[in-house]
């Protein structure tokens, strides 16, 4: 399990600070606080292969939408290496 956070602070900008410009002139610099938990089982099923499954909540977005990624993975691993030369 693995859980990613991220406070942005209040950025001190100066020409919003004075009056010159609203905060709304610099989008990117705005407050946020985006988060992503994730949960992952990873099974060997023998020495030349592993699977994965991910599930994972992404909480990053402006308009406080929830992203729900799934992924399974199959890795093998075939070919000459350092075990043996076939």
């Amino acid at each position: 399990m693995r859980y990613d956070a991220l406070d942005s602070g209040t950025p001190d900008i100066g020409l919003v600070d004075s009056g010159v410009l609203p905060v709304e002139a610099f989008p990117s610099l705005l407050p946020g606080d985006p988060g992503r938990t994730m949960v992952m089982l990873d099974w060997n099923s023998s020495e030349f292969s592993r699977w994965r499954l991910q599930y994972a909540w992404d909480e990053a977005r402006d308009a406080g939408d929830t992203d729900r990624q799934l992924v399974l993975q199959y890795l093998f691993g075939i070919g000459a290496h350092g075990a043996h030369k076939y």
